[in-house]
C-alpha cells in the first residue's frame, strides 16, 4: 500500500493512543484490565495503602482517581510513583512531559518490564521509532511473556518500515493475548503492510462483528478484500458518506494489488456517493484512470 493509505489504515488500527489501557481503540501500553468500579474509601483503607490503590485505580482505567491518589502521595520520588506518574501522563496526552519524569527512573525500574514499555512507547509517541525501539532491544527473554512488549515491538518495527518483523513480533503479541480485538487489529494491518491480505481479511471479518460500530475495522477489512479484488457491500448502516469511504478504501486495496480497473471503478462510484468535493478522493481516481490508461 502507498505511503497514505498505509498512514491511513494504521491511524485506523490506533485511532486514539491510549498507550495505558488494554480496551479495545487502546494502542500499546502495559497489559491492564477493563475498567472496574471505583472503590469505597473503606475498601482502599481496609485493604491496600494508598500506592496500590493507586497503582489498581491506573489499571482500572480510573484516571481521575488515580491522579488523585498520586498527588496525594505528595513529593514522592520513589521509583514505582515516578513510573505511575510517567503513564499517567502518557494516558493524558502528555508525552514530552511523561519522558522528562520518566527519565528520572531508578535501574530498577528503568530494567523492569513496565519500565521499559513506559519508556519505549514515551519515545513512539512522540515519533522517535528508532529510539523506541532501541529501549525494547534485548529485552526479549526477560519480557518474553508480555504480550504487550510484543505488541509495542511490532508497532514500532511496522512505523519503521519492516512489516515482516512487524508481523512476526504481533503474532507472539496476539499468541499471549488470543481474544484481544486490539491485538488481532494490529497484527491484521501488519499483514495487509506485509502484502497477506487473505490472512488480514479473515482476521477483519472475525473481529469485525464483535465491534460493529466500528468504522475502522470495517475500512480496513474492506481494503483487504479490494486487494483480493473483492467488491464491498454496503450494509443498512452505511450512509451515504460511509459508503463512500468504504469503497474509498476497497479501491486503495485494489490498486496496491495491482488491480487497476477494478480500483477504478470502486473510486468512480465513491465519487458519486461521496456527499461533498474530496481532492485526494479525485486524485486517487486519476492516478487509478491514468494507469489504467
Amino acid at each position: 500500500m502507498d505511503g497514505a493509505d498505509l498512514a491511513a489504515t494504521r491511524r485506523r488500527a490506533a485511532r486514539a493512543f491510549a498507550p495505558l489501557l488494554m480496551l479495545l481503540s487502546a494502542p500499546v501500553g502495559p497489559a491492564f484490565a477493563a475498567s472496574q468500579p471505583a472503590m469505597t474509601g473503606d475498601a482502599v483503607q481496609g485493604h491496600m495503602d494508598v500506592l496500590e490503590a493507586a497503582d489498581d485505580a491506573l489499571h482500572g482505567g480510573r484516571l481521575v482517581e488515580a491522579k488523585v491518589l498520586l498527588d496525594g502521595l505528595g513529593a514522592n520520588n520513589d521509583g514505582r510513583v515516578l513510573l505511575m506518574r510517567g503513564e499517567l501522563l502518557l494516558f493524558t496526552g502528555r508525552s514530552e512531559d511523561a519522558a522528562k519524569l520518566l527519565d528520572r527512573l531508578p535501574i530498577e525500574e528503568r530494567m523492569s518490564c513496565r519500565g521499559t514499555i513506559a519508556l519505549a512507547t514515551t519515545q513512539f509517541r512522540l515519533g522517535r521509532i528508532e529510539a523506541g525501539r532501541d529501549y525494547l532491544a534485548g529485552r526479549e527473554g526477560d519480557c518474553r511473556d508480555d504480550f504487550s512488549y510484543w505488541r509495542l515491538f511490532g508497532r514500532l518495527e511496522l512505523e519503521a518500515g519492516r512489516p515482516a518483523l512487524a508481523v512476526a513480533a504481533l503474532r507472539r503479541a496476539h499468541s499471549l493475548r488470543p481474544h484481544s480485538s486490539d491485538v488481532a487489529n494490529d497484527l491484521a494491518v501488519a499483514l495487509l503492510a506485509n502484502d497477506a491480505p487473505a490472512e488480514a481479511a479473515a482476521i477483519f471479518s472475525t473481529i469485525a462483528p464483535l465491534h460493529p460500530d466500528d468504522a475502522g475495522i470495517a475500512l480496513n477489512l474492506d481494503f483487504a478484500n479490494g486487494m483480493l479484488g473483492r467488491l464491498p457491500r454496503r450494509t443498512e448502516g452505511d450512509d451515504d458518506m460511509q459508503w463512500s469511504r468504504r469503497l474509498q478504501s476497497a479501491g486503495a486495496g485494489a490498486r496496491r494489488a495491482g488491480h487497476v480497473q477494478l480500483a477504478e471503478a470502486l473510486y468512480a462510484q465513491a465519487l458519486l456517493e461521496r456527499p461533498r468535493h474530496d481532492e485526494r478522493l479525485w486524485r486517487q481516481y486519476d492516478e487509478a484512470a491514468g494507469h489504467h490508461d
